[in-house]
């Protein structure tokens, strides 16, 4: 009987065969940078900036297969299962994990099948668990869940002016401004991080490189509050945007 259950982009490791036991779930401390400089005197440093690297956590399972050739037919499948992107957890009920596979299991012993393998997942991009469903507002106010620091946020606007010579969002810990942006009358602007990192595309073509220098290196809200969050254009507040952001956990 399966305890726990692990799924990646909505595929179940306990459905791929009823041999499968997965035993354990094992979520490791998170690699950490940690910049420090030194005080002026006495003993001791400042912590200038702590940055979370990565995560990783560890499914342990058993296949409960004595027949050699099954078993190993049975690995082929938790090794291409393993390819996913999404991990999520019956532990961590609706909320998600952005990985890549960092090892894959290996039968050892022919002799010994009922040893316990392993698969190990590492977040590298977003290294903190999200929530599955982002929160949305069509508002200046957006309340997002979580206990991380921070998170990013999405905007879709339909421009219902022409040619905007100035475009800026603000929140309390970002702001990003382009300049003469190629979009008119009924065209979308989309700020995303679908892939992972800032995206900012008209019609799909990316218009990243009209952010000004000034501009901040992502659009971020702070987590386990409500944050205000705007879309202007040439000065003025603009209708028709829709905001949203995925809570982060750590």
């Amino acid at each position: 009987m399966t305890r726990y259950k692990v799924w990646l982009d909505q595929q179940g490791l306990q459905d791929l065969d009823p041999a499968i036991c997965i035993i354990d779930l094992q979520e490791q401390p998170p690699s950490q940078l940690l910049s420090t400089a030194a005080r002026a005197q006495g003993d001791g440093v400042f912590l200038a900036r702590r940055a979370r690297q990565s995560l990783s956590v560890t499914v342990r399972f058993a296949i409960r297969e004595p027949h050699p050739a099954r078993r190993q037919a049975i690995l082929h499948k938790v090794r291409t299962w393993a390819q996913g992107s999404y991990l999520t957890t019956s532990d961590r009920p609706q909320q998600r994990l952005k990985v890549q596979a960092e090892s894959l299991p290996t039968l050892q012993s022919a002799l010994k099948w009922t040893d316990a393998l392993s698969v190990t997942f590492t977040a590298y991009e977003a290294p903190f668990w999200e929530d599955a469903q982002p929160t949305t507002s069509a508002v200046s106010t957006l309340y997002l869940p979580g206990d991380a620091p921070a998170a990013p946020v999405d905007v879709r606007w339909l421009c219902v002016t022409d040619a905007p010579e100035e475009v800026t969002i603000v929140t309390p810990l970002s702001h990003i401004t382009f300049r003469s942006l190629p979009l008119h009358a009924g065209q979308e602007l989309v700020i995303s991080h679908e892939s992972g990192t800032l995206t900012a595309t008209i019609d799909g073509a990316d218009v990243l490189p009209h952010r000004t220098p000034e501009s901040s290196d992502d659009l971020l809200l702070s987590c386990g509050q409500t944050s205000a969050v705007t879309l202007t254009a040439d000065g003025a507040a603009a209708s028709g945007c829709i905001f949203s952001a995925r809570g982060r956990w750590l």
